[in-house]
């Protein structure tokens, strides 16, 4: 049996990253046990990687954060994970799997890009320690029939499936942003899924919710309840059947019919609306911003970072004012110059809180730069532009024909913007999102889609 070995070894510290370059045109291709081993190296994939099941496996390992990145999609056979606990495999570019991921240390962090599995591909042994997680967008997906299945959780996603219908094809879709209703109400875990069948009436199934402690996004894991969304904007709360704190699921039986599903605390929405949410950077400092319709409900604002997305700090508590739309502005002194996850945390007089989206901020920014998530998008496009200047733009969206179907002014700030763009009434098709300075100077152009 034919056996490659190839170890890309990293001896020194992380500003020295090895690289495997795969260039246009190239292709590499394997056999039998075959290892492709990428020790604290990043993928840059601009050719052809093809593994089919069973022909050996890219190996991801060693102590330092790493990438995948390129120009076209790497199709992997089985894809090995066993960093040094806590070590992140970052996408920066969408990736296939033939067969399987297996977890034995260390985080893959989807960074608003998707992980297709194919119909027999499954994730294997994803634990608390070593997991996916992508808090700011991207999912992991899998679509196989469903004929009145029992028990099935397809890809070991963690949506357990039974029911006495044959559902045809099903697609199922695993995110990790925290779900917000109307005027971005409430907060959830950080998992939802999407389930999909081709028959979707009189299914009289049951779900299985399945999630991991470092999900739990602040909430009560005693009191928590599935909740459905057949627009992602209206939520219904479905309650529980049964429900274990120790094995982590929440399951509810007898649905009808299949959505977006996600978990929450019994009636844990809060309002918070932001119209605007940036983090400008001054003199080394970050001064973080954000603006906010009526509060009636929040006591407080606190204002949290985190370096992973993961565990986040409270650096600030802002006192709310609740009699008319208000800019709330903190700055955080001696902030770490490097990407920060930031999000605003509303507290009621009662306790109970809701989390804002998320945006990822830094201040060694070279240059202009603009992020758009989720993509596809089902309501609200969030749009994150890093900007080294003060000014006004405008964004366009056109359709594919070219004709202009939504417009918004804005003002950027120096740093980090964050603006939501709410698509909601689009039809589902394709469309370009066009930034321009209120110059006419070109910003930026992203392709969406709007499911």
């Amino acid at each position: 049996m034919q056996k490659l070995l190839l170890l890309l070894s990293l001896m020194a510290t992380q500003q020295a990253m090895a690289q495997l370059f795969v260039q246009a045109g190239a292709t590499i291709t394997t056999n039998g046990n075959a290892t492709v081993c990428l020790q604290n190296t990043d993928l840059i994939c601009n050719g052809t990687i093809n593994q089919l099941a069973g022909n050996g496996r890219f190996v991801y390992n060693g102590a330092a954060n790493t990438e995948i990145s390129g120009t076209t999609t790497p199709n992997f056979a089985l894809l090995d994970l066993d960093k040094t606990s806590g070590a992140t495999l970052t996408l920066k570019q969408h990736i296939g799997v033939n067969e399987s991921i297996k977890f034995n240390n260390g985080i893959i962090q989807l960074n608003n890009y998707n992980i297709l599995l194919q119909p027999t591909a499954y994730l294997d042994n994803e634990s608390e320690a070593s997991r996916i997680t992508g808090i700011t967008g991207g999912y992991i997906e899998i679509t196989n029939t469903l004929n009145a299945p029992t028990t099935v959780n397809m890809g070991n996603l963690g949506a357990t499936i039974t029911s006495t219908q044959n559902m045809g094809s099903t697609t199922i879709r695993r995110g990790h942003v925290s779900q917000t209703a109307s005027g971005y109400l409430g907060s959830s875990v950080y998992r939802y899924f999407d389930i999909v069948p081709t028959n979707n009436t009189a299914l009289n199934a049951t779900l299985n919710f399945k999630y991991f402690d470092a999900e739990l996004n602040s909430l009560l894991e005693a009191n928590m309840v599935q909740y459905k969304s057949n627009d992602n904007i209206t939520w219904a709360q479905m309650g529980f059947t049964t429900r274990d704190a120790t094995a982590n699921f929440v399951e509810k039986t007898g649905l009808a019919d299949f959505s977006r599903w996600t978990l929450s605390n019994l009636n844990s929405a809060l309002p918070i609306t932001l119209t605007n949410f940036w983090v400008a950077c001054n003199n080394g400092n970050k001064v973080i911003n954000f603006k906010t319709t009526p509060q009636v409900s929040a006591a407080s604002y606190n204002i949290q970072t985190s370096t992973n997305g993961i565990t986040w700090s409270t650096v600030a508590t802002l006192q709310a004012v609740v009699n008319n739309t208000n800019t709330y502005q903190y700055t955080y002194n001696n902030a770490p110059s490097t990407a920060v996850y930031y999000k605003i945390v509303a507290v009621a007089a009662n306790g109970n809180t809701s989390n804002s989206a998320i945006i990822k901020a830094a201040c060694n920014a070279s240059g202009n730069s603009v992020k758009v998530y989720p993509n596809p998008v089902n309501n609200t496009l969030w749009l994150t532009i890093n900007n080294i200047t003060v000014t006004n733009a405008n964004i366009n969206i056109l359709n594919a024909k070219g004709a202009l179907v939504l417009s918004q002014k804005t003002t950027l700030a120096n740093g980090v913007n964050t603006i939501p763009i709410q698509v909601a009434n689009l039809p589902s098709a394709w469309y370009q999102v066009i930034i321009n300075y209120a110059n006419g100077q070109p910003l930026q152009t992203v392709k969406i889609i709007k499911k």
